[in-house]
């Protein structure tokens, strides 16, 4: 009896031994939360830091694929300022990641970021397009292929920000020495559409309805959509706003008037179709590069040292501080769509 006893404990001591090691392994470890700062700088700003370890990012892993993210140029505090990389988080301040390497982002030159410029990740998050500053070659315009390392530097070397615009998986927008040019990934092969739209004198061009369709607005800010394929106008839209929210159906910004709201700064709100009529103001100083899923509930916006998070009506802002106190620069947000057809989206009156 007593030996039957012993051999039974020795198995259970074994199957826990077994769960145990299985479970260091392969669960995974919850996001470590960013440590709260107290500071008395700006009464409506929380302000947290980052953690921070060395974690890479697998464009295809489930747990990345789960939540919306946020992608940036930065190097860590553990290497040399000038070993730039790019980095992704949850919106949340959580699970920092490296998505491509201080190597890779200087293939096939080595070079800095423009920081005023947003690197964009396709749709299906698998390609990365960036700018990079070369030493001796101007702009180089490059898409990174996340799966296989493979660098396209794309043969066009116009200044300033490129404006990226991904019109589906394998087609790139971008603006150059032409207001607008088209690259496919697949088949290398580079256009102009500078003339394929009519005369306007194009100032902003975003995609619309999974690529199918493109909106293009002047100096003036009078927009058009067209139909991407056939380039046939469809609508005459008017004035529309700087961003468009990534559920497409609200305008971030709009040269129309604002109404005064105390502590409120000029970054308003307004419904895809009906940019005359406010729908919510947002905090001063937002930051650059500003990107939002849903308008009517926040925004997220470059800052010095990290980003912010801003929301609709309310004063108190978010800010996440990568540690080191280096630059973050080319924010944008991504893999918006994971949350995209889970939520309900009919506050449009709100």
């Amino acid at each position: 009896m007593k030996n039957l006893i012993q051999t039974r404990m020795r198995f259970m001591v074994s199957m826990l031994s077994v769960i145990l090691i299985a479970c260091i392994s392969g669960c995974t470890k919850s996001p470590i939360p960013p440590t709260f700062i107290e500071h008395s700088e700006r009464s409506n700003v929380d302000w947290y830091e980052v953690y921070y370890e060395l974690k890479k990012e697998q464009w295809n892993d489930p747990e990345v694929l789960s939540t919306p993210r946020v992608q940036f140029s930065w190097a860590a505090p553990d290497t040399p300022e000038e070993d730039m990389a790019v980095w992704s988080m949850r919106t949340d301040g959580t699970d920092l990641r490296q998505v491509i390497s201080p190597e890779l982002f200087d293939t096939p030159l080595p070079g800095g970021a423009d920081s005023g410029s947003q690197f964009q990740r396709s749709p299906g998050n698998r390609y990365l397009a960036i700018v990079v500053m070369t030493k001796g070659k101007g702009y180089q315009r490059r898409i990174i292929d996340l799966e296989t390392k493979e660098v396209t530097v794309i043969p066009d070397y116009g200044y300033g920000d490129p404006h990226f615009e991904w019109l589906d998986d394998h087609i790139l927008l971008f603006s150059s020495k032409s207001p607008l040019m088209q690259y496919n990934i697949q088949t290398k092969e580079l256009v102009d559409l500078k003339e394929a739209f009519g005369d306007i004198n194009i100032r902003l061009y975003k995609a619309y309805d999974a690529g199918r369709k493109i909106i293009i607005s002047d100096v003036n800010y009078n927009a058009f959509m067209f139909d991407f394929s056939s380039k046939k106008l469809l609508e005459n839209m008017g004035t529309i706003g700087e961003k468009l929210t990534k559920d497409e159906k609200y305008w971030l910004d709009a040269p129309t008037k604002e109404i005064k709201k105390e502590g409120f700064g000029r970054f308003r709100i307004y419904a895809f179709d009906d940019i005359k009529t406010e729908i919510g103001a947002y905090p001063k100083r937002i930051g650059s590069n500003v990107e939002s899923i849903f308008g009517i509930d926040e925004v997220y916006s470059q800052s010095v040292h990290g980003y912010k998070v801003s929301r609709m009506n309310n004063l108190k802002k978010i800010i996440y501080d990568l540690p080191g106190k280096r630059t973050v620069g080319n924010f944008s947000l991504y893999n918006a769509k994971s949350v995209l057809g889970s939520k309900e989206i009919s506050k449009d009156g709100d």
